[in-house]
């Protein structure tokens, strides 16, 4: 009994000195309130890609987060490179706007207390906490100095987003905005942003799939993905938002193929890009129609230069829903839930074939079948047109007939059952 009693005494003592110390403690409810997924520098980089041409220059990468909290954390990604990113300086800030900040709101990152870090090839360093009080629906600026970079960067193109780099030098800290000249729609260098959110938050919901979840076609700036859509509806609610929602969807990412530019396929970015974030709950799946696109639109469009691209090899109905499976077993098995979306209708965009929508009808058959998934979310429904339902409704289209338009993607938000979401969060 003493030594019990001694022994519960001493654990005291130790939980006492970590508290004096500032030791995070395991009740800390750190979720990831943004997100997004790297492509490969294919074909298709833009040319401050080129290896090295970051080298000595400052970016700063606007991202809009889902909920809010007391502190943050980011996690930098170097899952693509070639070689070591050296990162000099890593500064946070609440956005003005444009490369602008908040006068004051600047915070200085560290990394294990060293303001430096260098990130191995194929690697990710997650930064120390900063106390910065961040809200849901607010622009975070995060401003990486990059000391060097040898090879293509690990980065995300093609976003509805501005973010801006520099010329030669340090400018991370920097709140006019003044030096960062240039602007990119794409992300740099960063993986996730995580807040320490409220006991009400349950933890967070990643939406893992193509150019249609990351907002192709949506209005620059304006968060008008789909998923910032949820986030809204979901910050609406009586007590704030249970459960955060960060994207990793992925323009030109297919299910069961991969790509030069358009990155791994979504079976081989599992892990790296859904399961390895904080406080994940749940899935959101919609991919698989680039499978049955890519390699009509290469036969069709042999002269422009995407086509290097794209594959020409075929994916039928039953390939996609074999990769389904998959992933819901591979999800299941952390023990966390995964929903399905139905595949929009794009009769008349580029690609589309008789053959297409055949599989895209067989695929949602299956969906609506259920017995795989934890629920499943009729997408399609909800922005096709009641006249001819294997095309986009003309107000939901963006013109090109496979992405939604601002409205589209609103549709797509409001068919989510947040009654589905919830169910079972404690």
């Amino acid at each position: 009994m003493v030594s019990l009693v001694r022994a519960g005494y001493f654990v005291a003592l130790l939980a006492i000195a970590a508290l004096a110390a500032g030791t995070p403690q395991t009740n800390s409810n750190w979720v990831a309130a943004w997100a997004t997924a790297p492509a490969d520098a294919g074909s298709l980089s833009a040319p401050w890609m080129a290896p090295g041409a970051l080298n000595n220059r400052t970016v700063r990468d606007i991202v809009h987060v889902s909920v809010g909290g007391a502190q943050v954390r980011i996690r930098l990604s170097n899952a693509l490179g070639a070689d070591t990113l050296r990162i000099g300086e890593a500064d946070l800030a609440i956005q003005q706007g444009g490369p602008s900040l908040i006068a004051g709101s600047t915070r200085a990152v560290t990394f294990g207390g060293s303001r430096q870090i260098a990130v191995p090839a194929g690697a990710f360093a997650l930064s120390d906490p900063v106390a910065l009080s961040v809200s849901a629906g607010q622009n975070i600026a995060v401003s990486l100095f990059i000391a060097s970079t040898a090879g293509p960067g690990t980065y995300h193109p093609s976003t509805p987003q501005d973010s801006f780099y520099t010329g030669t030098g340090n400018f991370a800290a920097r709140e006019d905005g003044a030096p960062f000249v240039g602007t990119m729609h794409s992300w740099h260098f960063l993986g996730s942003v995580d807040v320490l959110a409220a006991p009400s938050v349950k933890g967070t919901i990643v939406a893992f799939g193509d150019s249609t979840t990351d907002g192709d076609k949506s209005s620059l700036d304006g968060n008008q993905r789909w998923p910032d859509h949820l986030a809204r509806r979901l910050a609406s609610l009586p007590g704030g938002p249970p459960l955060a929602i960060v994207n990793a969807g992925l323009n030109g990412n297919r299910l069961v193929t991969a790509s030069t530019c358009f990155g791994s396929a979504a079976l081989a970015r599992l892990d790296r890009d859904v399961l390895s974030l904080s406080g994940i709950r749940a899935v959101i799946l919609l991919e698989g129609i680039n499978d049955f696109l890519h390699p009509e639109y290469a036969d069709a469009h042999k002269s422009e230069g995407i086509t290097a691209c794209l594959t020409s090899v075929q994916v039928s109905a039953d390939d996609i829903i074999a990769g389904y499976r998959q992933i819901a077993a591979q999800i299941h098995a952390k023990g966390l839930r995964v929903f399905v979306g139905t595949m929009l209708p794009l009769e008349g965009c580029l690609g589309w074939s008789k053959s297409v929508e055949a599989k895209r009808q067989a695929v949602n058959r299956w969906i609506k079948a259920g017995g795989t998934f934890d629920g499943v979310i009729d997408f399609a429904a909800a922005v096709a047109d009641s006249a001819d339902t294997a095309r986009l409704a003309r107000a939901k289209d963006s013109g090109d007939h496979a992405h939604p338009s601002d409205s589209g993607y609103a549709a797509m938000a409001g068919a989510i059952d947040l009654a589905m979401l919830q169910r079972g969060l404690r």
